[in-house]
């Protein structure tokens, strides 16, 4: 349910005095007050709708209406001004909305000093690699542009100033119990391609790697032989773990 209304609160409030009207001694005292009224959203204020002239009789609660010729001074008065927190609610969106955008930057900004910190990483790794390392690609059959691409995980078997040979990293992984999944059923799974070794250049594995980010464009497949290799990422750590 949503709550709205309208209500008003004291601005200022001034004695006959500091307006320049004489006060009778006998006569009950009384304060005249600029109020603002405002209309809510849940009690805060959203937006002010004008301004109410009052008089306050002392010991009594009620508000009386001012004379149009004491408005009127009010109303004219420098230090009778429509306050800020009248808007508390527009404030509140604002304040809202600025700090969820700027939260929103600040994670893109640290993600993409991540982007580019793995990209980094993954370069200096193809420049300099070990047996042992592992690479995921996606992979397919290049003359056949409607085959499903499968991804594959491979380790470094070889390589020199110019190149890396790769082979299937299940080979290294069969005896392997570590894996909640039946790793026979994931050989049977795939294709023959994956236990055949494959060679790529350095360079292009790292042209493939090299992206801008937010950088959506398809990737360009590295190619050996009859086969296609889409650059996926690397896994070296969570496998070797797999293999203790």
């Amino acid at each position: 349910m949503i709550v709205f209304g309208h209500n008003n609160f004291k601005i200022k409030s001034f004695s006959p005095r500091e307006l320049g009207i004489p006060e009778n001694p006998g006569e009950q005292r009384i304060t005249l007050e600029v109020r603002q009224r405002y209309f809510h959203l849940f009690w805060i204020p959203f937006f002010p709708i004008g301004k109410a002239y009052v008089i306050r009789k002392e010991g009594d609660s009620n508000m009386y209406e001012m004379p149009l010729e004491l408005q009127h001074v009010l109303s004219n008065r420098a230090d009778v001004k429509t306050p800020w927190y009248s808007y508390s609610l527009m404030f509140l969106a604002l304040f809202i909305a600025v700090s969820y955008f700027g939260n929103e930057k600040m994670k893109d900004i640290r993600w993409e000093n991540q982007f580019y910190a793995q990209q980094a990483d993954q370069k200096m790794r193809v420049k300099y690699p070990t047996t042992g390392d592992y690479y995921k690609f996606k992979t397919f059959e290049c003359s056949d542009t409607s085959s499903r691409p499968a991804e594959i995980i491979v380790k470094v078997i070889a390589y020199d100033e110019d190149s890396i040979e790769f082979s299937s990293a299940y080979i290294n992984i069969l005896d392997s119990n570590q894996y909640s999944y039946s790793i026979q059923s994931e050989i049977d799974k795939n294709l023959d391609y994956q236990y055949n070794s494959f060679e790529l250049k350095k360079e292009d594995i790292m042209n493939s790697i090299h992206k801008e980010y937010r950088d959506y464009s398809e990737d360009v497949p590295l190619k050996d032989m009859n086969w296609c290799y889409v650059f996926k990422g690397m896994d070296r750590e969570e496998l070797e773990v797999a293999q203790n």
